[in-house]
C-alpha cells in the first residue's frame, strides 16, 4: 500500500470530538433505572449528524444493549410505515419475528418494553408528518419502558414535543457545531501532509466537517509533489455541500 492510500485509510479512521453526546450515551446505558429519553441531534448538512449516530451506534452495540437503526426519509411517512421498518429492523439485526394474529403496534410496543432499547433515526426532515401518532399512540407506552430514541435532522423537534407535558422534561438536545482549529488540526494529525498545507486547510475549509472530509481526500489521491503546486477547492465541493443541505428535489440539479 502506497504512502496516499495509507493515509487515506487512516483519515477515513479518525472521528474528531462527539464527547459530550458519547458520555450522554453511555450515562444512559450505566444508569441503573434509565427511563425513556430523547436525544434529540440538530445541524446544518454536512456538520456530521450521521457520523455521530454511527458513534453511537457502535457505542451502544459493544454494549450488547438492543440497537435499532431506522432511516426517516422511509419509516416517517405513515404510522404503518414506521412499524414495518421497525419490524424489519429487528428481524433483520435479532432474527425477531411477529406473530401472525399480533398487531404490528402490539409487537413493537412489546419488544421495545421488553428490554433496554436504543432506537436511532437518521433524516428526521418531516417528523412532523407522524408526531400525532408518536406523541399519542406510541410513545405514550413507552413511557415507563428503558427506550433511548436518538433523532438527527437539521433543525430539530417540532415546538410540539418541546411542550409536551411528558416528554418536554425528556428531551436533550445536542446542536453541532464546526470544527474548533484544535479539532480541525487533530483530524489532519498523521495525514502526512506539510504544516503550511495544513494552516491553508484550516483557514479555507471554515471547520466545515464534510468539506474537511473531501477536501483531504482529493489531496491525499495526489502525488505530493502535485499537492502544495495545484491545490485548490474544486467545484465538486460545492456541490457536494449544497446536496447536504438541500432538499431531495434540488439533487438532480446539482
Amino acid at each position: 500500500m502506497n504512502l496516499s492510500s495509507a493515509n487515506s485509510k487512516i483519515s477515513a479512521q479518525r472521528i474528531v470530538g462527539f464527547s459530550r453526546e458519547k458520555n450522554a450515551l453511555f450515562q444512559w446505558l450505566a444508569a441503573p433505572d434509565a427511563g425513556s429519553q430523547i436525544f434529540s441531534v440538530t445541524g446544518i448538512g454536512g456538520i456530521g449528524k450521521t457520523t455521530l449516530l454511527t458513534e453511537l451506534n457502535a457505542g451502544a452495540r459493544r454494549t450488547s444493549t438492543r440497537t435499532l437503526w431506522m432511516d426517516g426519509q422511509i419509516c416517517l411517512q405513515t404510522p404503518g410505515a414506521f412499524l414495518s421498518c421497525l419490524e424489519m429492523s429487528l428481524e433483520i439485526e435479532y432474527g425477531l419475528t411477529r406473530a401472525t394474529d399480533e398487531t404490528m403496534l402490539t409487537y413493537a410496543v412489546r419488544e421495545l418494553t421488553r428490554q433496554r432499547t436504543v432506537m436511532i433515526i437518521d433524516n428526521c426532515e418531516h417528523i412532523d408528518y407522524l408526531e400525532s401518532w408518536l406523541l399519542a399512540s406510541l410513545l405514550p407506552r413507552l413511557a415507563e419502558a428503558e427506550c433511548l430514541l436518538i433523532l438527527a435532522s437539521r433543525r430539530g423537534l417540532p415546538t410540539k414535543w418541546h411542550s409536551h407535558p411528558l416528554w418536554s422534561k425528556r428531551i436533550h438536545s445536542y446542536p453541532l457545531e464546526l470544527f474548533s482549529r484544535e479539532e480541525i488540526y487533530e483530524y489532519l494529525q498523521d495525514s502526512g501532509l506539510s504544516p503550511v498545507l495544513q494552516v491553508d486547510i484550516v483557514q479555507k475549509t471554515g471547520g466545515h466537517p464534510l468539506l474537511l472530509a473531501l477536501t483531504l481526500d482529493m489531496l491525499l489521491r495526489q502525488e505530493p509533489e502535485r499537492q502544495e503546486r495545484e491545490y485548490q477547492l474544486p467545484g465538486i465541493l460545492s456541490a457536494e455541500l449544497l446536496k447536504e443541505a438541500s432538499s431531495p428535489f434540488m439533487y438532480e440539479a446539482l
